[in-house]
């Protein structure tokens, strides 16, 4: 959402965009906690949308929602700098949660998909005094984490620089 906010017109993804974090939307796991409380029990059950997008995937539904058509720069491998080509979900190997205890033990059904909440996200972090401050303000804990995750300069540099 940043880089659309910053009208940046391409953005960088290692491993060619096609690393799986699964996500869960605060509609799955208020599912997941209304069934389980209707049956307490002592079980570790996993939490997540029914579908695991690539990162290039969760990208150009982010796109579509903001009406953005930014270009992917696609990287094989891992980032190629520090602060070049990262995001949070960008991993070597995918993340995906199983879903069947869940459906087993609890009879739990999706009741919404990672593009049906995207809307609402982005209408409300567009919308939070946040979003007009410096990121790494409003989201401290997402920077420590992370580090620079819009170091623009380096960036341009790394795309100027680079075999086209």
């Amino acid at each position: 959402m940043k880089r659309n906010l910053d009208r940046r017109p391409r953005r960088i993804l290692a491993y060619g965009g096609a690393s799986r974090f699964h996500p869960v939307s605060v509609h799955t796991i208020a599912e997941l906690i209304r069934l389980a409380a209707a049956r307490p029990g002592t079980r570790v059950l996993n939490a997540a949308d029914p579908e695991a997008p690539t990162v290039g995937e969760i990208a150009a539904a982010i796109d579509a929602v903001m009406g953005v058509d930014a270009e992917n720069v696609l990287v094989d491998g891992p980032a190629p700098a520090p602060t070049v080509g990262d995001t949070p979900w960008s991993v070597p190997v995918p993340v995906v949660c199983d879903m069947s205890a869940a459906e087993r033990e609890l009879g739990y059904r999706p009741v919404v998909r990672y593009a049906q909440t995207l809307p609402e996200t982005v209408s409300w972090i567009e919308g939070r005094p946040a979003a007009a401050r410096d990121w790494r303000e409003a989201y401290p804990r997402m920077a420590e984490l992370y580090g620079d995750l819009f170091d623009y300069a380096a960036e341009d540099a790394w795309l100027a620089g680079r075999p086209v």
